[in-house]
């Protein structure tokens, strides 16, 4: 059922931005993606995470009841607001941080979201969030940590995660990298697109030890890390319609969003 709604409303969006100029080019990972990125940094016994989503013009046209209520076609501060209130719980549920046995708490400190330019006229949606937990008080002698992105598991996009140590704490064994390279999704690699990151979750160890890195891979960058074999060139019915649609509904121009 989830399937053949998506279908129906990629269709309808086929439909709808072909009605408008072709001017803008489509978002660089193609029309149907929300791509995500997470950045943990731990220090001062404490964990942030800066959280952002990418969502490309089908998957915020899905939205649009939601976020535009009242139709005019821009997402106001209360509107902004509003979708934030709703959808903020389902996010941070699907985010799970857990340092030693416990399970982190994670809290929101602020968060945005704003339409961007898309295709056509019409808008991608950025949301960011920023969250906070309080570390174990034995983490230092039980530091192995890991963490989850859940949501939206079922949809195409890239997905970034990089773990970073600061004052007092450090990082030992991380699979993820310390540093990224989509500038928190403002920016693609070219030479990625096809076969974007794909990084789920990262597992590592926080000791108690000045400086971000202690040792291991964590100071690569996302470009040397495994996707997972997931690639947007993949044979299947569904890659051949994303590809198929995304041709019907993109706009060639000279100059990259």
């Amino acid at each position: 059922m989830f399937r053949w709604s998506w279908l129906l409303a990629c269709l309808t969006f086929a439909v709808f931005a072909s009605l408008f100029p072709r001017e803008a080019q489509a978002h660089p990972l193609g029309n149907f993606t929300i791509n995500h990125y997470s950045r943990l940094e731990f220090a001062d016994e404490k964990a942030r995470i800066d959280y952002v989503l990418d969502f490309a013009e089908i998957p915020t046209f899905q939205q649009k009841g939601k976020l535009d209520p009242n139709k005019d076609s821009k997402l106001s501060d209360a509107e902004a607001r509003a979708y934030l209130d709703a959808r903020l719980p389902y996010l941070v549920e699907n985010l799970h941080l857990k340092v030693g046995k416990e399970d982190l708490l994670l809290r929101v400190l602020d968060s945005s979201a704003e339409y961007r330019p898309g295709q056509g006229g019409l808008p991608i949606l950025r949301i960011e969030a920023h969250l906070l937990a309080d570390l174990p008080k034995d983490w230092e002698d039980h530091g192995a940590g890991h963490y989850t992105d859940r949501t939206y598991e079922n949809r195409l996009g890239w997905r970034e995660i990089v773990v970073k140590g600061g004052p007092g704490v450090a990082i030992e064994g991380s699979t993820a990298p310390s540093s990224g390279v989509s500038d928190e999704l403002r920016k693609y690699p070219n030479d990625m697109l096809s076969s974007p990151l794909d990084m789920r979750e990262a597992t590592f160890t926080l000791v108690p030890r000045e400086g971000s890195v202690a040792d291991g891979p964590v100071g690569e960058v996302a470009r040397n890390y495994n996707t997972g074999g997931y690639s947007f060139k993949s044979n299947g019915y569904i890659s051949k319609l994303y590809a198929r649609l995304n041709s019907l509904i993109s706009f060639t121009s000279p100059h990259r969003r």
